[in-house]
């Protein structure tokens, strides 16, 4: 790799308010064509590299942002990753650092250039290569995974115009329950497009303002529900059917004790009356109910698709299951999501899981106690989302879709 930076890509990288000593520790440097093909494999001439921090010794990862996008899907690509390449977080050193307390607050953005400028200027912060890509294949990233979130403070700061796009505001949603269910005391913020009405971002607003006005609107965040029933309040009460439809469709979501501040609002912020809260709500989860029903397979279904699963696959399963900590976090995740509480419940469960593929060597009594054996016997053929929902639970692909 050359490692330099032409002019027009130092200056992208200054207008986001880096420093020369960022730009430098971060490694960012202009890819030629053929360093940008390597990179990505695929061709898709020069552009700025934006190489991901090395943490943990993990394999080399890079994005770029290439001189002449791409069109894909009718718009220009702005960003680009390697093919086939797993979802990272971009993770700036000193923010790993400060995440290894368990109580250091983060920020969660969308873009590099706006991770490294929070970075920067000392507030930690995870940048995600799009406002989806906090999740793939139905479950967050491992580089967020890996991080601990039991009590830590987290702010969702995405662009100004995550207000205004349903996709944008969605994930949002999504990303804060997701890091709810892990524990952390998520919330939201938002930023003022600009005086032009070009949208800002994080790095916009620390290089307009200063490090003091981010930490005065940090103040201010709220859940992204409370945003939701404010942008409602502001609509006049002909033009509140299809905001009241969104907002259910997230509200039928919650549990009780969540739920009872959200009702309290709607019926003191939007003079809602509770009878219409609650006809609202009970329609949202019917309509939920027949959306998991219609698209969830039945045991024979599940049990031919298995039987098409590549050996590579299976193999690599296999080699999971032989993690010694896999277990251990498995039953640390039941127990924060509040399925099963006694130990043997929560080994019997994982064992439910996994035995799909390891039926053989689970049940040579090696590993299970009589018990735990009966257990498995007596739980054998049952999905893991038909066990969750007997138990009044969902997973996180009936939840989220």
């Amino acid at each position: 790799m050359s490692g330099q930076l032409l002019p027009p890509h130092f200056q992208d990288l200054q207008r986001s308010g880096l420093s020369n000593e960022t730009i430098r520790s971060l490694g960012f440097f202009s890819g030629t064509t053929q360093e940008v093909e390597e990179i990505l494999c695929f061709n898709a001439g020069s552009g700025l590299v934006l190489p991901y921090p090395c943490l943990d010794k993990e394999e080399r990862f890079c994005r770029v942002k290439p001189d002449n996008p791409p069109i894909i899907d009718g718009k220009p690509a702005k960003y680009l990753s390697p093919k086939g390449a797993k979802v990272r977080g971009f993770i700036p050193p000193k923010t790993n650092q400060a995440l290894k307390n368990p109580t250091s607050p983060v920020i969660i953005t969308e873009g590099e250039k706006k991770s490294a400028k929070a970075d920067q200027e000392d507030f930690p912060c995870i940048g995600l290569a799009g406002v989806w890509s906090f999740y793939q294949d139905h479950a967050l990233i491992p580089d967020l995974m890996q991080l601990g979130w039991s009590r830590r403070p987290v702010i969702i700061a995405y662009d100004s115009d995550a207000a205004e796009k349903d996709q944008v505001k969605e994930a949002i949603f999504v990303l804060e329950r997701e890091l709810v269910a892990l524990g952390a005391n998520a919330k939201v913020i938002r930023f003022k497009s600009a005086p032009d009405g070009s949208k800002t971002g994080l790095d916009d607003f620390l290089v307009a303002e200063s490090p003091m006005a981010l930490r005065e609107l940090l103040e201010k965040a709220k859940s992204y529900l409370d945003w939701e029933i404010d942008d409602i309040a502001r609509l006049l009460v002909e033009d509140r059917l299809q905001a009241f439809r969104h907002l259910f469709r997230k509200l039928a979501w919650l549990d009780p004790v969540e739920l009872e501040p959200y009702r309290n609002l709607c019926v003191s912020q939007l003079t809602l009356p509770r009878r219409d809260f609650q006809a609202q709500l009970n329609s949202a989860k019917e309509d939920l109910h027949r959306q998991r029903n219609a698209r969830r397979p039945t045991i024979d279904e599940t049990d031919h698709a298995a039987d098409k699963v590549e050996p590579a696959v299976i193999q690599g399963t296999l080699e999971l299951l032989k993690d010694p900590v896999l277990l251990y976090q498995i039953g640390e995740t039941i127990q924060r999501r509040g399925i099963a509480g006694e130990g043997s419940n929560i080994r019997v469960l994982y064992l439910v899981i996994t035995s799909r593929i390891t039926d053989q060597d689970l049940m040579n009594g090696k590993i299970l106690s009589p018990i735990d054996q009966m257990g498995v016997k007596k739980l054998r053929g049952y999905k893991i989302d038909q066990l969750l929902s007997k138990n009044g639970h969902s997973t996180r692909r009936d939840r989220y879709g």
